[in-house]
């Protein structure tokens, strides 16, 4: 190869190295900016979500409230909630709560579960029988 073909070979491929730099730049601007639309895409679509849970919220304490409103006109005073008593607010009924079963000691527990454990055992074991039985002897 002579000098002059050096050097143009050479001329050729720093103007294709600077072509190339050009367009990866180019290429680099458009990256970010698909990355940016991506992230505002995504933060859009989470602020939607959270505002149609607001929305929803928003309905339902609504619609409590006109609830309210509608059993306190209900209301005389004769008319009082009394314990197990339910009351009808919108489509939902809504009871009083019952007053706590009384605790046991641990003796009458464990009373009370030896009773119960052979029972419950000999129907346990029954059912699983039953379920492993083969086709025909059932």
């Amino acid at each position: 190869m002579s000098d002059e073909n050096l050097r143009r070979a050479i001329e050729l491929l720093v103007e294709q190295q600077s072509r190339y730099d050009a367009r990866l730049a180019r290429e680099e601007a458009r990256l970010a900016r698909l990355e940016d639309a991506f992230v505002t895409l995504a933060e859009l679509a989470r602020v939607s979500n959270e505002r149609t849970s607001m929305d929803t919220l928003s309905q339902a304490r609504n619609d409590l409230a006109e609830s309210i409103i509608t059993l306190r006109s209900k209301r005389t005073p004769g008319n009082e909630l009394r314990a197990g008593q339910n009351v009808t607010l919108g489509t939902k009924p809504l009871t009083t709560p019952k007053p706590p079963k009384q605790r046991i000691s641990d003796a009458e527990f464990r009373r009370r579960l030896k009773k119960i454990t052979p029972e419950f055992r000999e129907q346990r074991l029954a059912e699983l029988r039953s379920k492993n039985r083969p086709e025909s002897d059932q």
